[in-house]
């Protein structure tokens, strides 16, 4: 059985879950050569590892079945779709 990460969408296809965490791993590090530019004293080595580890195991619930039957129930419900689009975050970590 394939899993898939992301649904297929008007910029981009579908993914799979292996295409989709490599896709992370390497995307992600390319932003953290960029901060590490700027973070002097920093544990590179540490902060790297805790990186790969947190984009390896990032969407590990889409794997599980009542996980995905529980999204797809969630997004059927009125105003849940605003909901999970919303950005948590305030504006100015956006």
């Amino acid at each position: 059985m394939t899993y898939y990460a992301r649904s297929a969408s008007d910029n981009a296809p579908r993914q799979t879950y292996l295409n989709h965490v490599l896709h992370v791993l390497v995307r992600g590090r390319c932003y953290l050569r960029k901060i590490f530019c700027y973070s002097k004293g920093w544990d590179i080595k540490t902060i790297g590892r805790i990186y790969e580890l947190a984009a390896e195991y990032h969407d590990l619930g889409k794997l599980d079945d009542e996980t995905r039957m529980c999204w797809q129930m969630i997004r059927r419900l009125p105003g849940c779709r605003y909901l999970i689009l919303t950005p948590v975050l305030p504006i100015y970590f956006r």
